[in-house]
């Protein structure tokens, strides 16, 4: 399973194979801004790339919807070895090693601290999105 099957599945909550409204409102609330989006943005969204026209999207709606965030969502499933939704200390430093960069836990700790924004430790998508605009 590849990143953006891992996010579809993740917010299909119904288990139906589609994405409705609310699902896809949830996913870019917890992943693509940095606040709550309106009804009306998320409707607009769903629009634009819901190419079959049926009101919901299919994984192929969303992989067109994502198209451009497919390689920074695979290098977080990558790295979210447990699979959990979050990239701890661990996984964060085995990422990098396979990128060849070994950083010491301190400097890999640090990149934690300053793009935690909840304080929980450990980066969900958005942080480590964030993350890697930074460095």
């Amino acid at each position: 399973m590849d990143g953006l099957k891992f996010f579809f599945t993740r917010y299909d909550r119904d288990c139906d194979g589609y994405l409705s409204l609310s699902e896809l409102r949830d996913f870019l609330d917890d992943n693509l801004f940095e606040c709550q989006i309106g009804s009306e943005h998320a409707e607009r969204i769903m629009t634009e790339n819901d190419v079959d026209l049926d009101r919901k999207l299919d994984f192929d709606d969303f992989s067109f919807l994502l198209y451009a965030e497919k390689k920074t969502i695979n290098l977080f499933y990558d790295c979210d070895e447990n699979h959990d939704g979050f990239v701890d200390l661990e996984e964060l430093k085995t990422g990098f090693q396979k990128l060849g960069e070994d950083y010491e836990d301190d400097i890999i700790e640090e990149i934690i601290y300053e793009s935690d924004r909840d304080g929980d430790g450990k980066l969900n998508y958005p942080e480590f999105r964030s993350m890697l605009n930074s460095i």
